[in-house]
């Protein structure tokens, strides 16, 4: 095996990374707003807000789904703002906050309205379509995970 897996295309391995890092996000922090709601605080009201959710219908699900990301996208502008003023790190610590509440809110109610989402023929094809760049990416990213295995095996 050559020192690095060739690829075609310079933009494969930060596109497939990207993607990478945006399935494991989803992964952990639904566990993480999952672990938060079953905090005895809190126990109580996620238990009631989860069986709500599995109580929606199909339309409504697909608004549960939507709301989080419609209500973490305008205080993204002030991030920007923050970048023009000069504040990298102000910005970059307001988008990973608003990135992760986003991400974590949105992998519950995902997790919670599955069954009735997976009736919506657009949530299907949005899924489905995940499902491949899932698949792609770990194609693309396997052959460097088999290349660093090997780098550390010989160090």
């Amino acid at each position: 095996m050559s020192a690095r897996p060739l690829q075609r295309r310079w933009w494969v391995l930060p596109f497939a990374l990207l993607l990478a890092l945006q399935s494991w996000l989803w992964l952990h922090l639904r566990r993480g707003a999952e672990w938060l709601l079953a905090w005895p605080v809190w126990r109580r009201w996620g238990a009631g807000v989860m069986r709500w959710l599995r109580a929606r219908t199909p339309f409504q699900a697909m608004l549960c789904f939507i709301v989080p990301v419609l209500l973490t996208n305008p205080p993204r502008l002030i991030c920007v703002y923050l970048l023009a003023k000069g504040h990298w790190l102000a910005s970059a610590v307001l988008y990973v906050t608003l990135k992760s509440l986003e991400f974590g809110s949105v992998a519950v109610v995902e997790r919670a309205c599955r069954p009735v989402l997976r009736t919506v023929r657009l949530y299907r094809r949005g899924y489905l379509f995940v499902a491949r760049w899932r698949r792609w990416t770990r194609r693309q990213l396997r052959p460097w995970r088999q290349w660093w295995r090997l780098r550390c095996a010989r160090l």
